[in-house]
């Protein structure tokens, strides 16, 4: 069993890479709904406290940014790090966490809230998030 206290990697993505099938990692959704096809991994589980708000869907870039860093500064490192180890099968061996939600950023002009945490989470820990393509 891995000790709880290892510090783990964080990874972004889209649910419809299919390559994490492959990936010594654990898939954990950060968006408000599950996919609704069936991914060729298992997602390990959800922390919805990353997830943006409905109210925050649709909105241009420029409003929906604060709104997002708003949540993500209420919630803060400890907890969002509680939240993130909290998804970790007890059973597992790795200590590699993939988020992923649906946006897929290959695509010119894409944006989405997984790449704001993780820019949001640079800035507050030091600890750059890479993007899984």
């Amino acid at each position: 069993m891995p000790n709880r206290k290892m510090k783990m990697q964080i990874f972004t993505s889209r649910y419809s890479n299919n390559s994490i099938a492959q990936m010594d990692v654990i898939p954990v959704g950060i968006s408000l709904y599950p996919p609704r096809w069936e991914t060729p991994y298992k997602i390990q589980g959800y922390i919805k406290e990353l997830a943006p708000t409905r109210d925050m869907f649709g909105l241009p870039f420029e409003e929906y940014k604060p709104k997002y860093l708003a949540i993500l500064e209420s919630l803060g490192v400890e907890k969002i790090t509680q939240l993130i180890q909290a998804s970790v099968p007890a059973h597992s061996e790795t200590n590699k966490v993939v988020l992923l939600c649906f946006e897929d950023l290959r695509k010119q002009d894409k944006w989405c809230h997984r790449r704001l945490f993780a820019e949001w989470w640079r800035e507050k820990t030091g600890e750059t998030i890479c993007e899984m393509q």
